[in-house]
């Protein structure tokens, strides 16, 4: 049977130990020295992330499911508008203002070289923003004609930006 107190007595030596480490790690950095070899062997370093196939099933569900919360994302502002919380026009400012933080997103993944990631921001972004406009110029009337048409434009200016940057590798320079 183990003792409670022999146990108790093990972690109040450990603990005792570890406010002594402690305190000479002061004492050494109040005087202006650095850590010992040991101390900085114990620190615990950050291990690189293992690069992923793109094509790995495992990464494309999980992309695919961040796709479907972005579109509920969509969805959520589109209800909220419709409901009436939230007015038309700063409804549709905050879906527009929204699927242009995903194509930032789609052009920071691509220049970190993660283009299965931006493929799918630049997905998100357009099934967020192409509908908006369908409905932002249909049934809420909104906005006009000229106006969907240059956002159209806009939208299919950054949307293609971001793909130039994907299928040059990640590299920042991009090809017209």
């Amino acid at each position: 049977m183990d003792d409670p107190y022999a146990r108790l007595e093990s972690t109040v030596d450990q603990l005792q130990e570890a406010v002594q480490s402690l305190r000479q790690r002061v004492e050494l950095l109040e005087a202006g020295r650095a850590a010992p070899v040991a101390a900085a062997a114990q620190a615990v370093e950050p291990r690189p992330r293992a690069k992923r196939d793109p094509y790995d099933p495992i990464v494309i569900l999980s992309l695919i499911g961040r796709l479907f919360l972005v579109l509920a994302g969509g969805f959520f502002l589109r209800a909220m508008t419709e409901a009436g919380v939230l007015s038309a026009p700063v409804g549709i400012a905050l879906a527009f203002l929204y699927a242009l933080v995903w194509l930032y997103m789609a052009d920071r993944a691509s220049r970190l070289g993660q283009s299965s990631s931006a493929i799918f921001h630049v997905l998100g972004a357009a099934m967020v923003a192409f509908p908006l406009l369908v409905e932002a110029t249909t049934r809420f009337q909104v906005i006009g004609v000229a106006p969907a048409a240059v956002a159209t434009f806009s939208i299919d200016v950054g949307a293609s930006a971001s793909s130039n940057l994907v299928t040059a590798g990640g590299r920042t320079s991009r090809q017209p």
